[in-house]
């Protein structure tokens, strides 16, 4: 939870919304850069599509809400 808030603090100053930084990168369109990005994620996490996983729970309680 503490990444979470974290990232969206970050994705705030960024970009002016409360969003994680995973969730706003993996919705960028396609680079060299935003793959990178999703693979240093992924390794980081030790998780296969993490960036894919946070932007999709972003995408849902925004839904909800």
């Amino acid at each position: 939870m503490l990444h979470w808030r974290v990232s969206s603090a970050i994705g705030l100053l960024l970009t002016g919304r409360a969003r994680p930084v995973c969730a706003i990168v993996y919705a960028a369109p396609d680079c060299a850069a935003r793959r990178a990005f999703l693979r240093l994620m992924d390794m980081a996490f030790g998780e296969r599509d993490h960036c894919r996983r946070i932007w999709l729970t972003e995408r849902i309680s925004r839904a909800i809400r």
